[in-house]
């Protein structure tokens, strides 16, 4: 396993590609059928966003966001930021 390397500062109004792998099980679920990692991906997001916006604390959105069509996740799939 590689060490992950520093990224180049960014100019102002660059691109941030915050992208994230999706393997076959991806699904929290609920009730008796909730993944155990639950609460670990939670933190681990609150963790994600707080060191976001400490680091970059003008980030606003610039349009509204896309949203994934699915029956079963309402979540965005893009959404345009300025920082």
């Amino acid at each position: 396993m590689t060490k992950p390397s520093t990224p180049a500062p960014r100019a102002a109004g660059a691109f941030i590609a915050l992208g994230l792998i999706i393997g076959p099980l991806t699904g929290i679920g609920f009730g008796q059928h909730v993944c155990l990692g639950q609460r670990l991906a939670e933190l681990q997001l609150k963790v994600a966003f707080e060191t976001l916006f400490e680091r970059l604390p003008n980030l606003r959105p610039v349009s509204a966001p896309r949203r994934l069509r699915s029956n079963f996740i309402n979540g965005i799939k893009t959404l345009a930021v300025d920082f």
